[in-house]
């Protein structure tokens, strides 16, 4: 890249500062890059000065997830790793919300897009992320890992059929992705989508995802199971007395619904008084959790006898782990739960509208290893086969297809394996 730099370097001069910066980059990606890192474009003042003058710690990892809204996913598990097996490192943690999430009192917590959030990013020789950081570009001596978060279904990015209409998002994370050292793909089907949707043609580490372990450890799932139930209230709690199963519902967001702020309007397309009262008549339990990037209808916060609102939860990989069944839509949700065996179903009334506007990899009739549910009479439905069915998902031929495609590298080491091939200087 230093050749390319020093060969475009005296266009940067005879182009005006203004420079349509849109247009270039879809005329010429690369060289738009080129020239927007050597103005390092879009990075914040306060950090410049510090990479330009501070020193690197190759003994500090600094780990975000979720724009910091959240602290979730495989950089979690990473951290949790990390901290019990590598104590000499230190490890920054970004988490905007002031409840204590099980960190230890070692560790350094910071918020998004503050003076020390910046300060810590600058100095880490590791750094962590399972979306992007708000930085164009980070210094050249750290070691970026990006660890994304699911197995795509729905088009990302370049593949998107809107991209046209995405042209100022495509153009900021090309340039971000460009800064990563390596990228983890939980299975041979993400590399060959997030290699296409990113235009990514650096290092990617098929190892599963660090957060799917918990599907293979006793330990971890019942501690999940402990930390998730000690979290609720005295009346929710009393809710899952007597109860036969538990079942999570978790739509996706809808992106054609910004309301700013990283937020989109999304409604849930059941009525929960309807949910409800079929959770009651067959002794369920339902927990209802938003996307992060959703905003919560105020309804989900009223009181339901069997229903419980658990979007304010970080982590749906501890309710995952105790969940007997999950019903989403297009979410990559669905790939992670598959690790654990364990039947999942597709709510999907709006499929036509959706796949229109944003498309996807793969036919969901053909893949999804049960019926695709338009109705609710037909969701309440296939509800009720499943759970009265005996037999295991081994004995249903399209599960154990989707499972030998999508889950293949799970097999609860994928945190331990991806932690020692970073610190060991790859």
């Amino acid at each position: 890249m230093d050749i390319k730099y020093k060969q475009v370097e005296h266009l940067i001069h005879s182009i005006d500062n203004d420079f349509n910066e849109k247009e270039l980059f879809f005329q010429s990606p690369e060289l738009s890059y080129i020239i927007s890192k050597l103005r390092r474009r879009g990075v914040p003042k306060l950090y410049r000065e510090i990479a330009d003058s501070v020193p690197i710690n190759s003994k500090q990892i600094f780990f975000e997830s979720a724009i910091g809204k959240q602290f979730r996913g495989s950089p979690k598990y990473m951290y949790r790793y990390i901290r019990k097996n590598y104590p000499d490192y230190v490890c920054i943690c970004c988490y905007n919300n002031v409840k204590d999430r099980g960190f230890d009192d070692s560790t350094i917590i910071v918020e998004r897009g503050s003076k020390e959030y910046y300060e810590y990013l600058a100095t880490s020789k590791y750094v962590i992320n399972d979306t992007t950081f708000p930085i164009w570009f980070l210094r050249d001596e750290t070691i970026y890992l990006q660890t994304w978060h699911g197995t795509p279904l729905k088009k990302l990015h370049w593949d998107r059929n809107d991209v046209s209409e995405k042209k100022l998002v495509n153009c900021v994370f090309y340039n971000k992705s460009r800064g990563w050292d390596v990228l983890l793909s939980p299975n041979r089907y993400s590399t060959e989508k997030l290699s296409s949707a990113f235009k990514y043609d650096g290092l990617i580490l098929e190892s599963g995802y660090p957060s799917n372990d918990i599907f293979f450890d006793d330990d971890l799932r019942e501690g999940a199971s402990k930390k998730f139930k000690k979290a609720l209230t005295e009346v929710e709690k009393k809710k899952f007395e007597g109860c036969n199963k538990v079942i999570l519902y978790a739509p996706t967001w809808r992106d054609n619904t910004h309301t700013g702020n990283y937020k989109f309007d999304f409604e849930v397309d059941i009525d929960v008084n309807v949910l409800n009262d079929f959770a009651i008549k067959n002794n369920f339990i339902v927990l209802i959790r938003m996307h992060h990037m959703s905003n919560i209808p105020k309804y989900l916060n009223q009181e339901y006898q069997n229903l419980i609102n658990v979007s304010d939860y970080d982590d749906v990989h501890e309710i995952l782990a105790f969940t007997d069944l999950l019903i989403t839509d297009y979410s990559s949700i669905m790939f992670d739960f598959a690790c654990s065996r364990k039947p999942f179903l597709n709510y999907v009334p709006d499929i036509k509208q959706y796949s229109e506007y944003r498309g996807m990899y793969i036919d969901m009739e053909e893949v999804m290893p049960y019926p695709l549910c338009k109705t609710v009479g037909e969701l309440f439905d296939q509800i009720m086969q499943i759970m009265s069915c005996e037999e295991s998902t081994s004995k249903n031929d399209k599960y154990t297809d989707f499972f030998d495609r999508f889950c293949h590298l799970a097999k609860g080491k994928s945190t331990e394996t991806v932690v020692k091939w970073l610190l060991a200087g790859n």
